[in-house]
C-alpha cells in the first residue's frame, strides 16, 4: 500500500516480515472531490534547529493544512485506530527495520518466511482504517474514516512516533496509558503548534486502542 501525502521521498515500511514501500503523492486526506492544492504540506520541517525531510513531516503538515483551508474552525483533532505495533524509536527508521528483514530472508527459508507471511495475513487479516475527527471547542464538525490508499492502522504508528520525537518525549513513555507532548514546528512560511495526548488502552494480548488527541494551530511567518 502507498502512502498518499503531498510528495516527498518514498519510505520503507516493514509488513508481515517483508518490505513495503509507500511514496507520498498529493492527494486530500479528508475532501477527496475538492480540488487538489500543491501549496499543502512541506518536505521538511524544522524543529528547534534541526530540519527533518521525511514523510511524516510531510504528513502532519499537509493534514493540518487541508484542515485550515477546508475547515477553518476546527481548533483540534482526534485520530484512533487498533494496532499490535509497539511503539519504539526502531519506527523512526523503517529502512532498517527493512534490512533486518532482508536479512532475514538472505539467511533464511525464503519458502518458509512466505508461508509465515501469509499465516500472519490469514490471521491477523488486512490493516485496519484511521478513524477521524474534527473539533471546533466541544463541538464535533466531522468524523470519518481516513481513506485506506492514504493511511491506514498499520501505518499510522510510524506517523505518531515522530510526533513524540518531535516533542522531546522519552521513549520509554511512549507505550504508557497517557503521554502528552508539545512541539512547534515551522517550514519558514507557516508554523505550526501542537498540543497532544497519546492514549493506549489495551484491548487483548499485544493489540492496543490508539487514540491521539491534537490541539493545534497554525501561523503565517513574516518574511524577509
Amino acid at each position: 500500500m502507498d502512502l498518499k501525502v503531498a510528495g516527498s521521498t518514498p519510505v520503507t515500511r516493514p509488513s508481515f516480515g517483508f518490505g513495503r514501500q509507500f511514496r507520498a503523492v498529493m492527494s486530500r486526506l479528508l475532501n477527496s472531490e475538492a480540488p487538489q492544492d500543491e501549496s499543502f504540506g512541506s518536505s521538511a520541517l524544522w524543529i528547534g534547529r534541526e530540519r527533518h525531510a521525511n514523510s511524516a513531516a510531510k504528513f502532519w503538515s499537509s493534514l493540518l493544512d487541508e484542515i485550515v483551508a477546508d475547515y477553518p474552525v476546527c481548533d483540534a483533532l482526534r485520530m484512533e485506530a487498533l494496532t499490535e505495533t509497539a511503539l519504539s524509536r526502531d519506527l523512526l527508521f523503517p529502512e532498517t527495520l527493512l534490512q533486518k528483514d532482508m536479512d532475514v530472508l538472505e539467511h533464511g527459508n525464503f519458502r518458509e518466511a512466505m508461508h509465515k507471511a501469509v499465516e500472519e495475513l490469514n490471521l491477523y487479516g488486512l490493516p485496519g482504517a484511521v478513524g477521524i475527527r474534527l473539533l471546533s471547542g466541544d463541538r464535533e464538525i466531522l468524523a470519518r474514516e481516513l481513506p485506506m490508499d492514504c493511511m491506514d492502522a498499520e501505518l499510522f504508528p510510524y506517523m505518531v512516533v515522530w510526533l513524540l520525537e518531535w516533542a522531546g518525549v522519552e521513549p520509554r513513555q511512549w507505550n504508557d496509558e497517557t503521554v502528552k507532548g508539545r512541539l512547534a514546528a515551522d517550514d519558514r512560511r507557516r508554523q505550526y503548534t501542537l498540543d497532544f495526548a497519546l492514549d493506549s488502552i489495551h484491548v487483548s494480548e499485544g493489540l492496543y486502542r490508539r487514540i491521539l488527541s491534537v490541539e493545534f494551530s497554525r501561523e503565517t511567518l513574516a518574511q524577509p
